[in-house]
């Protein structure tokens, strides 16, 4: 056999053998990681359903952030009906509430402030940038209207 043949023949071999790679199964239930070291996957992404509460959440600040703008300019009713918007795209969303109590203090009905207060109150619990809001709200509504439920 030609010499220059055993090496081209050796040479192929060990060329063989090093770009052949183990595979070992991975546990059964597990996925393997497939990042590269140093490389951050990117976060995974919300459910859709998670996704479409966030943007009904976002619309929702954009509608109450205009109907306070008009509340400002002393147009009560159209801030009602932005605020009314807003609480239909996302009605656990508690500053709607607030400044739908709000707007019907500005009315004096006292009934309706109060209801609409409950609702903030509930939704806002524990948020410690509105419990101090929320305890004001309620007590200018008790101060004007002790009687009324």
């Amino acid at each position: 056999m030609n010499p220059s043949a055993c090496w081209l023949r050796l040479m192929l071999a060990g060329l063989l053998l090093v770009s052949c790679k183990t595979v070992v199964p991975t546990p059964s239930g597990s996925v393997p990681d497939e990042t590269p070291p140093g490389v951050q996957a990117p976060p995974p992404s919300p459910a859709p359903e998670e996704d479409a509460a966030q943007k009904r959440q976002q619309a929702a600040a954009a509608l109450t952030d205009q109907g306070r703008r008009l509340m400002a300019e002393g147009q009560i009713d159209p801030a009602m009906r932005l605020f009314e918007q807003a609480l239909s795209l996302a009605p656990q969303y508690g500053p709607g509430y607030y400044f739908l109590a709000e707007a019907w203090i500005a009315k004096n009905n006292w009934s309706q402030a109060r209801a609409f207060h409950r609702q903030a109150a509930l939704y806002l619990e524990g948020n410690g940038r509105w419990e101090g809001r929320v305890v004001r709200q309620r007590r200018r509504i008790d101060r004007a209207a002790p009687g009324v439920p």
